[in-house]
């Protein structure tokens, strides 16, 4: 996998306007590739051409598009934890999300869980850019699951080893 920082933002979503954000992004992306490689599980990753998704995994004759949310934080993996998707990308032609928890200090990365786009968005919470969620202030128009809500890791790989 290659990676390339620009030092600015990868496009009009990106939280952080520094363009480190793309180093988080890649960090849980390379997990999951791996996670997929340790698996025997062919794909694709396309997120380098900037697509609606990062990989195009190929099970039982169908295309499954999957789209990686890394978020760096201080602590590990919890369930009180939300896993967040913006809004403008409910329309995205992407089928799975995979969410990575990626640790500020050690870079560590933990994945998380994954959620179906249609599940996710019927279990979503929305928030609005602005609102006050404890001590954080929302970034963006966003959908949020908590981590105890998300499917995990293995109930993805098993069917798709089997592809």
């Amino acid at each position: 996998m290659t990676f390339e920082s620009t030092g600015k933002a990868f496009n009009h979503m990106t939280i952080r306007r520094d363009g480190s954000g793309q180093v988080v992004g890649w960090l849980g992306e390379r997990a999951f590739a791996l996670c997929l490689m340790e698996n025997n599980i062919p794909f694709y990753w396309v997120a380098p051409t900037k697509a609606e998704f990062d990989f195009i995994v190929k099970h039982e004759g169908k295309v499954i598009t999957v789209d990686v949310k890394s978020k760096e934080r201080n602590v590990s993996n919890a369930g009180y934890l939300d896993a967040h998707v913006t809004v403008e990308q409910k329309e995205y032609d992407c089928k799975i999300y995979v969410f990575a928890n990626v640790i500020k200090d050690t870079k560590e990365v933990q994945l998380c869980g994954w959620l179906s786009k249609a599940e996710f968005w019927r279990k979503a919470r929305i928030v609005e850019k602005g609102d006050s969620d404890g001590n954080l202030v929302e970034h963006k128009h966003a959908g949020k699951v908590k981590h105890k809500d998300l499917r995990d890791m293995e109930s993805l790989i098993i069917p798709l080893r089997m592809a």
